[in-house]
């Protein structure tokens, strides 16, 4: 009798202990997406707002841009890839741009952005974070303006 009841508890310690693993790599692999939204111009129109996207998509899809950002952060050895190239390409296919929006925290005045980002999983957050900051530093960068904020190309969209 006493071996079937310790039998039992065994057998529910590894349950239990399996059951949360699990839990834990599911969680770990969900999909996640982190992005840096940039303010545009409330007065920019829609078709403007559509162009600097087409815009954008070009610019951060350029190969010496996606190998920067590759050997920055050495994405070949974090995503485990064969070779630069194929880190390049997995970095393209999980990148995007949108126009988005922004509730600003203070005022609650609703702003439209320009959402650049990356998609992924949960247990790489950190390091989508950082992609997305790097994507959005160049794409600025593209934009005309500098680390300040101030414009030195009149047509850009950015506030």
């Amino acid at each position: 009798m006493q071996r079937w009841i310790l039998f039992g508890l065994v057998a529910g310690f590894l349950l239990v202990v399996g059951a949360g693993a699990g839990l834990w790599v599911m969680r770990q692999n969900r999909p996640d997406q982190q992005w840096v939204p940039l303010p545009l111009n409330p007065n920019s129109s829609p078709q403007d707002r559509e162009n600097l996207v087409k815009t954008m998509e070009l610019t951060l899809q350029d190969p010496e841009v996606l190998a920067k950002v590759v050997q920055d952060f050495s994405l070949q050895q974090q995503w485990d890839l064969s070779s630069q190239e194929a880190a390049q390409e997995l970095l393209k296919s999980r990148m995007f741009v949108r126009i988005g929006e922004f509730r600003h925290p203070m005022t609650q005045e609703q702003l439209i952005t320009l959402d650049i980002g990356v998609k992924g999983v949960s247990k790489e957050q950190r390091l989508l974070g950082e992609i997305a900051t790097a994507l959005a530093k160049q794409a600025v960068k593209s934009m005309g303006h500098d680390q300040q904020g101030n414009q030195s190309a009149p047509d850009s969209g950015l506030q």
